[in-house]
């Protein structure tokens, strides 16, 4: 064995060793949080103290209490982004909305006037997989009902209505089959009363936008289960629209 060899075998890493490298690995990381927050104050500014947090306990060499700081700094962004997400979601389905003339979070005079399903997205009520089964649905629930053609009928008075126009009779009627597949989904998953039930939670809330306290009848506890068993229909509906896993 060489002396070479003799030294590598005899080295060991000291405690100040494995502290200067834990604290190089975990100031890369401070390092990307402090780029993501302070690109973006408006997003992300009440992460903003914490950042200072870990960067000291990094130096004191508390390297749990800097972890913890920058897990906790890191689930922050990661549900900022997911109502930003959501809230992006929430305006494309409101702009769906104004499509087909149904009321929406303002009218043209400035009234109020409460989408159902589009107050609950911007209340952060759903996760992001539900946000999009409801998108799905509504979507699918527009073309599939009458009121959907209303602006059909000012297009077709001007020539034929295309067949890949969303209100043509075989997009109509694709969207219906696709709105009956949920129901027998709903129907075979929770059972025929209990499936039936949601669908009709379903139906009111994200299709037609009525809010969940006109369904309860103005009961704040009722409204609070109704909102709950949307939330039930939503994952049963997101796996037939391929919204979510099943």
């Amino acid at each position: 064995m060489t002396a070479q060899q003799t030294a590598a075998r005899t080295i060991r890493p000291t405690a100040s060793m494995v502290a200067a490298v834990t604290a190089k690995q975990l100031s890369e990381v401070l390092i990307a949080l402090r780029n993501t927050i302070e690109g973006n104050p408006q997003l992300y500014g009440r992460q903003t103290r914490k950042l200072d947090r870990a960067e000291r306990a990094i130096f004191d060499r508390r390297f749990n209490d800097a972890r913890e700081l920058m897990a906790d700094m890191q689930q922050g962004i990661e549900a900022r982004d997911q109502a930003a997400s959501m809230q992006a979601a929430a305006q494309e389905q409101e702009a769906l909305s104004e499509a087909r003339g149904a009321p929406t979070s303002k009218t043209e005079t400035g009234v109020a006037t409460r989408d159902g399903w589009l107050w609950l997205v911007n209340k952060g009520r759903y996760s992001a997989g539900r946000v999009e089964a409801g998108r799905r649905f509504r979507e699918k629930f527009s073309k599939a009902t009458d009121d959907s053609m209303k602006s059909c009928l000012a297009d077709g008075a001007a020539g034929a209505v295309s067949e890949d126009a969303p209100c043509s009779h075989a997009a109509r009627s694709h969207a219906r089959f696709e709105i009956e597949g949920v129901q027998r989904h709903m129907q075979s998953s929770a059972g025929l009363a209990s499936g039936s039930l949601l669908f009709e939670r379903l139906v009111a809330v994200v299709g037609r936008g009525e809010t969940v306290r006109q369904l309860a009848g103005g009961k704040d506890r009722e409204a609070e289960g109704l909102a709950i068993e949307l939330g039930f229909a939503l994952d049963l509906a997101g796996v037939y629209l391929g919204a979510v896993r099943s």
